[in-house]
């Protein structure tokens, strides 16, 4: 069987595609850019190939991101690594900025790791 090499090339981009649709957090990048991430591509590609959940990272953020919170995707991939939950911290933070709180980010992802 003879395939012709535009009909490879065709589904050798394909398979990039989708493997970088799996494999990167394409979608979530995206979504944190739109809310007004500060995050590159190649910061959020970086998370994936550190074993980070680059997802819930990109997702927190966006959050915090929506909510004119000034937190850094550095900041929440130290809590993940750390063993927290970047998802509940910035919760806790909008909470806090809803109510006219002082946001003091080192003491939420503190008082997180000591639950």
């Amino acid at each position: 069987m003879n395939i012709p090499p535009d009909y490879m090339l065709f589904f050798l981009i394909v398979i990039v595609f989708t493997a970088a649709f799996i494999l990167l957090p394409i979608p979530q990048w995206i979504m944190a850019k739109r809310y007004g991430a500060q995050i590159t591509f190649i910061e959020a590609m970086m998370m994936s190939f550190r074993r980070v959940k680059a997802g819930r990272i990109l997702n927190a953020l966006s959050l915090a991101a929506s909510a004119k919170i000034d937190v850094t995707a550095e900041e929440l991939e130290k809590h993940y690594l750390a063993g927290g939950d970047v998802q509940k911290v910035v919760l806790a933070m909008i909470r806090a900025k809803k109510k006219g709180e002082a946001i003091y980010k080192k003491d939420f992802f503190k008082a997180d790791l000591e639950q």
